[in-house]
């Protein structure tokens, strides 16, 4: 390797994959010091509690990444809202491709518990599911996790296992499938766009549609599928290869049009955007 390896090895950026698992080492004590927190003021097991202990586990977990990556920082960059749109599209016909899986791996009950609880308190389950889960997921998946892989390894590479984990911390193959789609395509966007408020956005947008979705779907049709839902085959069909369509051509359309550009842009030299937190 000689020395300019060796100088490589030594001048990796955080986080490494290693340090990625001591960071995820790091979220138990959190939860168990979240617990300990709200324990005196609510109950665990209803939805303000629920929420409370997932929004601070998360800020210690944030606080932790940013303080060992010794940078604050956040990158941001103007982009155009066409991505928003185009990744919108996306997502939407992600989840119908992905439906005939969500049969075979339906959402646990212990799943269905914990909505059911949250959902009780409709306005904490609000701002934890719809405002603070995506910012904080965002930055620590994104602007903490992937941006250090984006430095020290392969980008597909990087994306690949960031949202590989994205999907770990869910802790279920109901909601991990979408979220390895979704964080493919929110490493993707970030990877391109050097800023993380795209994928903030379409975050903030994926979880009020499953915010609203929770609330207005009876019980006995949580884990229904859109394809039972439908209970017509052939129009599942249908609207499953139509799906197809507008997933390549949204993809086709972000990397060719918008993303390739972008990309281009931002290897010429310039002042880096960024946000501190």
């Amino acid at each position: 390797m000689g020395v300019k390896g060796e100088n490589f090895i030594m001048n990796k950026y955080y986080p490494t994959y290693l340090q990625t698992f001591v960071l995820f080492l790091i979220f138990i004590p959190c939860i168990l010091i979240s617990i300990l927190i709200v324990f005196p003021f609510a109950s665990i097991e209803n939805g303000i509690g629920l929420a409370l202990i997932s929004i601070i586990s998360m800020l210690l977990t944030v606080s932790a990444g940013l303080t060992l990556r010794k940078d604050w920082r956040l990158k941001i960059s103007s982009f155009p809202l066409a991505i928003i749109f185009l990744s919108v599209l996306f997502i939407i016909v992600m989840h119908i491709l992905i439906d005939p899986l969500n049969e075979i791996f339906p959402a646990p009950e212990s799943l269905i518990k914990v909505f059911r609880a949250l959902l009780l308190q409709p306005y904490a389950a609000f701002f934890y599911i719809v405002i603070s889960a995506p910012i904080l997921e965002e930055v620590l998946f994104r602007g903490i996790i992937l941006d250090g892989y984006l430095k020290n390894y392969k980008p597909w590479q990087g994306i690949i296992v960031s949202a590989f984990l994205f999907a770990l911390i869910h802790g279920n193959l109901a909601q991990g499938l979408g979220a390895f789609g979704i964080g493919i395509l929110f490493g993707w966007l970030y990877w391109k766009t050097n800023s993380i408020i795209p994928s903030i956005i379409l975050h903030f947008i994926n979880n009020a549609v499953a915010f609203v979705g929770m609330l207005t779907t009876p019980e006995e049709d949580i884990n229904k599928s859109i394809r039972e839902s439908l209970d017509n085959d052939f129009t599942f069909s249908m609207l499953y290869a139509f799906s197809i369509i507008i997933a390549v051509g949204s993809v086709w359309l972000l990397h060719t049009k918008y993303l390739s550009k972008m990309a281009i842009e931002r290897a010429e030299p310039k002042e880096e955007l960024t946000i501190e937190i």
